[in-house]
């Protein structure tokens, strides 16, 4: 079996269509001053640019609108416990025209992780997601994890095109550490000069794999946004953060950093369903700190396009909030959607060729194979177990082990098409084999039990047993339904991103020997079961029990 690649479309006839839409009047024309705008030319990674703006009238209001996690979903779909035909760019696109043309004053934010998710990457490695973005007339993203997958080089390329920033204040060079994006960006909407500061969190930075930040340092969000937003706040109206550091990190970021007004989050894809208000700790702050507050008010809007949330504030003439309102609308069939849209046409443009590389069937199964976000990093999973079991027919293998992150989406009961393959599995991670003793293995299960909570989680194949993250050991633990045999040699499959040390990897497999890289990505494997054996029942969960959770 080959590795599955995109046909060697010709790309002029596509680029050329990219560029007659970027042109076309799709885009949103702010009136108003962009002190530090971005371009398409290198002055768009310029680190910072001030400057000063006449005003001569403020609006009373200001909207925020904000997205996070969109990951490459620019199509409708069903979304477990949210709702069915939910999502899609070019209805986010309506409603943002929408809500722009009855708002005086409208800013357009996101979270971060655009890229990676959905074949729209795995086939154009985030063309189509910086034109879809820039169409709906986004004025800012922050870094995510996922957005530089296919290399800073990449990232840099893609975002060539951007009308929109992309922003990290607290990642630097190693060589000279420099910033390696704009750190942040002053913009006016409706007469309020805003500052824009984007940063990423040390547990998002940590699963960027280790050979794509080599050459980066993180800062600490904390010291790098405090000493920014000092800097901003006599110079603006406001202090926004685009923060990727996850929920409960922001509202770290919120008490500690009184000089911030909102903070527009992802990483965590956390349902906010109405904005959070974070009450700042008693401090001595300076008085363009006091926004009528009293704290900083913290969003996020789950992922994948189902929401996009709003921030309303009533303003003084003095900028002051004098009330504030938000919370989350769905983008269903209710919003009206021209079906000659230039953002239609692109994304029918590149599904039409994703299409014809992914429409065939490969497989059914004749049960759901759920993967809930609150439950993959604590349960073994019956996705998980099938991805693991594949991996192992693959190989030979005796025992699977993978990050739980490596899975994306579940996979519905019937048949499977390749296009379900990519958005579940959409990483580049190839299959390595090694051999482990069975005392090593019994090691490595009881640093998983030992630091179950602090780190991430795992699925299983081959393996079952009793992790008692209470006590800190396992028992009970069976290779393919035998007790374990401490001096056996086993076979152990896994994948490269795991086998090159990110997420514990390096602790996990330092037993390894013999470490091979087959070449097949881990979604090859899968799609060569299901070929193979056509009909799938999802396997027994749980059969790894964490006890003490």
């Amino acid at each position: 079996m080959k590795c599955i690649r995109p046909l060697p479309w010709k790309r002029c006839i596509f680029t050329c269509f990219v560029a007659l839409v970027l042109a076309s009047d799709c885009f949103v024309s702010h009136a108003e001053s962009d002190l530090t705008a971005a371009s398409p030319t290198t002055a768009a990674w310029q680190t910072s640019v001030s400057g000063t703006v006449e005003i001569a009238s403020r609006a009373i209001s200001l909207t925020i609108l904000h997205t996070n996690d969109t990951h490459s979903h620019f199509l409708p779909g069903n979304v477990p416990d949210f709702g069915k035909d939910v999502g899609g760019i070019a209805r986010r696109q309506a409603y943002i025209s929408m809500v722009r043309s009855k708002q005086p004053a409208v800013l357009v934010l996101d979270g971060g992780d655009i890229f990676q998710g959905s074949p729209f990457y795995s086939f154009f490695k985030g063309e189509v997601d910086v034109a879809a973005f820039s169409m709906c007339g986004y004025d800012a993203t922050v870094l995510g994890n996922h957005d530089i997958d296919d290399g800073l080089a990449n990232t840099l390329k893609q975002y060539e095109k951007a009308t929109y920033s992309l922003l990290c204040a607290n990642v630097v060079r190693k060589s000279d550490g420099q910033p390696v994006f704009p750190t942040h960006r002053i913009l006016v909407r409706g007469g309020w000069k805003i500052g824009l500061i984007g940063c990423i969190g040390e547990q998002a930075f940590d699963v960027i794999a280790m050979e794509k930040r080599r050459d980066l340092t993180l800062v600490d969000p904390v010291e790098a946004v405090k000493k920014l937003a000092a800097e901003l706040a006599p110079k603006v109206d406001f202090v926004i953060l685009l923060s990727h550091c996850g929920f409960e990190r922001d509202i770290e970021l919120a008490n500690a950093i009184p000089d911030l007004d909102v903070i527009v989050g992802g990483h965590t894809n956390t349902f906010v369903e109405h904005p959070k208000l974070v009450k700042s700790k008693p401090m001595l702050v300076r008085n363009h700190s006091d926004n009528g507050l009293g704290g900083t008010l913290v969003v996020q809007a789950f992922k994948w396009g189902v929401f996009v949330g709003h921030v309303d504030l009533s303003l003084t003439p003095e900028g002051r909030i004098a009330t504030w309102s938000g919370g989350l609308t769905t983008m269903n069939a209710s919003i009206t959607v021209d079906p000659t849209a230039p953002i239609v046409r692109l994304i029918d443009a590149f599904n039409e060729r994703i299409k014809l590389q992914t429409s065939q069937i490969v497989g059914r199964i004749t049960g759901e194979m759920a993967y809930p976000e609150n439950t993959k990093h604590i349960k073994d999973l019956p996705l998980g177990r099938f991805v693991c079991e594949a991996m192992m027919a693959f190989t030979g293998a005796d025992i699977a082990i993978i990050n739980s992150g490596a899975i994306r989406e579940r996979l519905a009961e019937g048949p499977i098409t390749m296009g379900q393959l990519f958005n579940s599995f959409p990483f580049e991670n190839t299959v390595v084999t090694m051999k482990i003793k069975g005392c090593d293995i019994a090691e490595m299960m009881s640093y998983i039990a030992s630091n179950s909570g602090k780190i991430t989680g795992y699925q299983y194949g081959g393996i079952a047993g009793v992790l008692d993250v209470v006590e800190k050991h396992v028992r009970d633990i069976t290779i393919g339904g035998k007790p374990l045999d401490p001096e056996h040699v086993y076979r152990l499959v896994t994948i490269s991103y795991l086998s090159d040390g990110n997420q514990n990897g390096t602790i996990l497999f330092k037993a390894g020997s013999d470490k091979t890289d087959t070449g097949f990505l881990m979604r090859d494997s899968v799609y060569d079961y299901l070929r193979l054996h056509e009909t799938i029942t999802p396997p027994k969960p749980d059969q790894l029990i964490f006890v003490g959770r």
